[in-house]
């Protein structure tokens, strides 16, 4: 998001590619004070992090999936994590979600 002075959405125009921090002086005497993390920004980073993530985990607790699917993909990751060694998270999740590990699984 492109940013001036602090102020989101500043410039209202499409951004497709990289944009990289450039000053242009008018006059040979002008000087500028850029702040690159020695002092404290005006711009608070962390809850504008923390406003993405909670608007990313509102998406995607916002999905509803068919029965069917949620019964697969609890399966999926269960065998997952019983494939990788994950046995504690396993079986919390097994707890949580009612899944049994397929009964060939467990016989290889």
């Amino acid at each position: 998001m492109y940013r001036k002075n602090c102020v989101a959405n500043a410039l209202s125009i499409p951004l497709n590619n990289d944009l990289f921090p450039t000053i242009g002086m008018q006059t040979a005497d002008e000087m500028i004070d850029a702040n690159f993390g020695q002092k404290p920004f005006l711009f608070d980073m962390r809850s504008e992090l923390k406003m993405a993530e909670k608007a990313t985990m509102d998406n995607i607790n916002a999905i509803e999936l068919p029965a069917e699917k949620v019964l697969w993909m609890n399966s999926l990751v269960s065998n997952w994590m019983a494939h990788e060694g994950y046995s504690r998270a396993l079986d919390a999740l097994n707890r949580a979600t009612g899944v049994e590990l397929e009964e060939n699984f467990h016989n290889n």
